[in-house]
Formats: C-alpha cells, sequence, structure tokens
C-alpha cells in the first residue's frame, strides 16, 4: 500500500506552500515496526467539520460543501493510468473489494472489480476518498480549511468521487438519526452532481452486497 507519508510529500513537493486552496499537514516524523507504521503530523488549527456543522447556520454549511466540492475538482486535474497511490503501489480504500470478498487492493484487482460493476475506466483521477467531516478542519472567523488523514489517496476512475460520497456510511456527521447523520454526504453528493460529477451508486451496491459476483448489464 502507499503510506500516507509518501502521500503528503508528494503533495508537498508538487504544490509548494500556498499553491493548494487548503491545508494539510506537514510530516514530521514517520516509522516502520515490524507490522505497525506511525506518522507524526502538524497540526492544523481548527476544529472539525464534524463539532461546527450542527451550530452552523444554512449559508456556512453550504458554504463548505461548495468548498469541498472545489477541492475534488482541484485534485481531479491531476490524472494517473491506474487505481493506484502516488507511487503506483495499492491503494488501501475496502470499498472497491467486495463485502465478504478477498481483500485484494492491488491496481489490477481494483481495475477489475470497477469494470465488473460498470464503472467507466477510461479516466482515472487524484481523489482523497475520505471526506468525512472528521478529516475536514475549518477556522471559522476566516473561513480556513485543511484536509487531513490521507492514507486512502490516490487515482481512481472519476465515477468514484461522487460514488463515493454516496454509499459510504463512513462520510457521516455524529447523529442520533440516518437523516441528521447522512446531511453532509448528502449535501456533498447533491453539489457534486451539480458540478457534473457522474455516480454508479446502486451498481455498485448490487456488487458489493453479492460479492462481487454481480457484473454490470
Amino acid at each position: 500500500m502507499t503510506w500516507e507519508h509518501v502521500t503528503l510529500d508528494h503533495l508537498q513537493n508538487k504544490c509548494p506552500l500556498g499553491q493548494l486552496s487548503f491545508a494539510i499537514p506537514k510530516v514530521i516524523h514517520h516509522a516502520q515496526n515490524k507490522d505497525r507504521y506511525f506518522i507524526i503530523q502538524s497540526r492544523i488549527p481548527g476544529e472539525t467539520l464534524s463539532e461546527a456543522w450542527p451550530s452552523m447556520d444554512e449559508s456556512t454549511k453550504e458554504y463548505y460543501v461548495s468548498r469541498i466540492a472545489g477541492i475534488c475538482t482541484e485534485l481531479a486535474a491531476w490524472t494517473g493510468n491506474g487505481i493506484h497511490g502516488v507511487d503506483g503501489r495499492n491503494l488501501s480504500d475496502l470499498y472497491l473489494t467486495p463485502l465478504h470478498g478477498i481483500e485484494d487492493m492491488s491496481p489490477q484487482n481494483l481495475l477489475r472489480n470497477c469494470a465488473n460493476f460498470g464503472m467507466d475506466c477510461s479516466k482515472f483521477v487524484f481523489y482523497h476518498c475520505d471526506l468525512g467531516p472528521g478529516n475536514i478542519i475549518i477556522g471559522r472567523g476566516e473561513r480556513s480549511l485543511g484536509v487531513v488523514d490521507w492514507e486512502m489517496a490516490g487515482f481512481v476512475p472519476l465515477e468514484w468521487i461522487r460514488t463515493k460520497v454516496r454509499v459510504s456510511s463512513g462520510l457521516d456527521l455524529p447523529g442520533d438519526d440516518d437523516d441528521s447523520r447522512q446531511d453532509w454526504r448528502r449535501r456533498l453528493q447533491r453539489r457534486l452532481g451539480q458540478n457534473g460529477y457522474p455516480e454508479v451508486a446502486d451498481r455498485w451496491m448490487a456488487w458489493f452486497m453479492n460479492d462481487g459476483n454481480q457484473e454490470a448489464k
């Protein structure tokens, strides 16, 4: 798999300070000890979107929805030649493997999986893959924004951007009912649709729940 420090170093080298429209952590130290991986990163000041969301007014919520949708487009300007991390190694997004299947996240297998449920694999773009509200850091006064937790990031089919937002409960807000928990990703996937992003959530669901045996028809 592609380690998070590799992705962050790639972003820092590709986009020196000030060239991204949002903040990312700086890698201070990383290490591996047998099968364990450690990374120490700089802190982005602010609060998570999860913490801030309940007290936001409607216009502020829509502002951050628009900003994250724009960040998806900003990142998608970088293209790749397959489904993999920035160094060509495995992309660790389990949603691209069947629910009860083998967790083979090699570029070849992920490409096969995506083709099986009918995703357009003609274009691969860079995507964070985990834009839940706990990974988005905001500063309300100046409306600053940062994004953390880049361990899943890599190149994916364009259709995966909106599809992942539609299907992943890991992007939910904290809450006691489905409607409030899903508010963030419901708004984000709708904005991505308005921005022209297609999705294949229904085909993905049939494939994912059927252990990868459901091919696109």
